[in-house]
């Protein structure tokens, strides 16, 4: 997990998970500071199609290909986790 530095210099409130690509104010890149993003579980993409399949009828080709989970941290013992299902396809 990491915290994103925004261009102002502020430091974003959650830490971030990212899964094949990190993201960065304005863009995504394949690494940070040396190091590469976690890769994307096949199972991960496969459950995303599915779940456009059940409230479509079909994926249309949807290949997501990233995966970005902000995590919160709260009061000690009780950690907020806010989820945004951030999946992006063919972002190369």
């Amino acid at each position: 997990m990491r915290r994103i530095r925004m261009p102002g210099g502020g430091v974003m409130s959650v830490q971030t998970v990212c899964l094949r690509w990190h993201w960065e104010p304005y863009r995504y890149v394949r690494h940070v500071d040396g190091e590469p993003a976690k890769p994307f579980p096949d199972w991960l993409a496969d459950l995303r199609r599915r779940a456009v399949t059940d409230a479509y009828g079909d994926h249309g080709g949807y290949r997501p290909d990233v995966a970005l989970r902000p995590v919160r941290r709260g009061t000690p013992g009780r950690a907020r986790r806010g989820s945004y299902p951030t999946m992006h396809a063919n972002t190369t």
